[in-house]
């Protein structure tokens, strides 16, 4: 468990040398800046706003901080703003509009120079590069896409969706969802389906590409193709995360572990390391914890799998996650959904194979999504506010805020807070972003 630990804290060290560079902070999707030194328990209350950019666009996704700049994607845009005045520095199109189910609002990840930008089409996804100094479009790389040998003539529909994407070294992991329907009277040896009656196919998939060598990666992926209306469509991935060399792949209930080895791209080539049901549908990325052990957020709860053995450790109550070395904080709701409760749990469990929070905290209104650290203050968005509490907690089974913040007089916050050098942002529905900081 030690050397474990030890090899997890050095990986982790190196993942977030840098910036905010992708959802969750680093590829470990802990949301944990533990650089934050600038804001703390003892000035946070002294928070005010900085500034508030416009996105050209509804719906701020989580921001990403990079070279004294802010790049925020929202519907079907991705904006690049100066983190210290909020000035603009670019506006793009990147992708359709309309489509946020569908991945128009999926978080870029910074590597290498450039932002990866997962972006939603027709018949294929594509992985967009652009440069974080003006904006331009430096490379595609098109992933998922229908079967080069499909006459056009033949598809109806196609749509391809895709997920947040997270970066280790030169590799890009990125999940998909392509659906499309044939008419299979264009089809060579059709029609394969009654008169009238689509062919239907749905492929979820889990890309690896190699930005460093386009015949470098992998793809998982699961397929299922039948006469409408398909009854059997695979269950999606979710957003990938990293613990150690190993990329965890969250499906349905199971999360399991693969080598990032590479392979021809295009291949089925990776074998799982191990596998572990967690007990209920998971949702968002697996949170590799610094002890090695690995939480995911699930129907009814969270589970934690231990790192050594791959079995659940011990289980808690529901909420999306973030974690620091000592604690795993869940943002959950409570009938009718306008009470977010936060909850800070022991990141090494209790000893027992059900946990309860060792403090908890009430905010008044509906959660906006995952919570976020910086230093030893955890952010939470809740309705059209940020509130700051204390990480280490108030010494009290209940805790109360320390800072609350109106990040905007209208429309509900759409991102995690993201903490950077004396700002916090977020996004808001409604297309704008907002920052904060102490008084300047």
């Amino acid at each position: 468990m030690r050397a474990r630990a030890v090899l997890a804290a050095a990986v982790l060290a190196m993942s977030t040398s840098g910036c905010w560079l992708q959802s969750g902070w680093g590829p470990e999707r802990t949301a944990f800046n533990d650089l934050e030194s600038q804001i703390t328990t003892a000035n946070v209350s002294q928070l005010v706003p900085l500034w508030t950019g416009s996105l050209g666009g509804n719906f701020g996704a989580e921001p990403l901080v990079d070279s004294g700049s802010a790049f925020v994607r929202s519907d079907g845009r991705l904006s690049a703003f100066n983190l210290d005045t909020g000035a603009t520095r670019w506006s793009v199109a990147v992708g359709p509009a309309g489509n946020r189910a569908g991945g128009s609002t999926s978080v870029p990840a910074i590597a290498n120079g450039s932002l990866w930008v997962p972006t939603p089409g027709q018949t294929a996804c594509t992985l967009t590069q652009i440069n974080p100094a003006d904006g331009t479009t430096t490379g595609t790389r098109p992933y998922a896409g229908v079967a080069g040998n499909i006459p056009p003539s033949a598809i109806r529909l196609a749509r391809c969706d895709t997920g947040n994407a997270l970066a280790t070294g030169t590799k890009i992991v990125v999940p998909s969802a392509l659906n499309y329907s044939l008419d299979t009277t264009q089809l060579p040896g059709g029609p394969f389906c009654p008169p009238g009656v689509d062919l239907v196919s749905s492929i979820v998939s889990m890309s690896v590409i190699d930005t460093s060598n386009p015949g470098q990666g992998w793809t998982l992926s699961q397929q299922a193709n039948g006469c409408a209306p398909l009854t059997n469509a695979p269950v999606p991935y979710q957003p990938a995360g990293l613990s150690g060399d190993q990329l965890l792949v969250a499906q349905g209930s199971v999360v399991s572990a693969y080598p990032l080895t590479p392979c021809v791209i295009g291949q089925q080539c990776p074998t799982a390391t191990w596998s572990v049901d967690a007990g209920g549908q998971i949702a968002n990325a697996p949170v590799a914890l610094s002890n090695g052990d690995i939480a995911v957020s699930r129907t009814g709860g969270i589970s934690v799998i231990d790192g050594t053995t791959h079995t659940v450790e011990w289980t808690a109550g529901a909420g999306s996650l973030a974690a620091t070395p000592s604690t795993i904080f869940t943002v959950s709701t409570v009938a009718p959904g306008v009470t977010t409760i936060v909850s800070a749990l022991p990141a090494g469990g209790c000893g027992s194979s059900t946990c309860a929070p060792t403090w908890t905290a009430t905010l008044p209104s509906a959660p906006t999504g995952r919570a976020s650290i910086g230093g030893d203050v955890l952010y939470v968005g809740h309705g059209r506010l940020v509130s700051a509490l204390p990480a280490a907690g108030c010494g009290a089974a209940t805790c109360t805020s320390l800072w609350d913040g109106t990040a905007t007089t209208s429309g509900a916050i759409t991102s995690p807070p993201v903490i950077w050098n004396g700002v916090v942002l977020v996004g808001n529905q409604l297309g704008t972003v907002a920052a904060f900081s102490l008084p300047r």
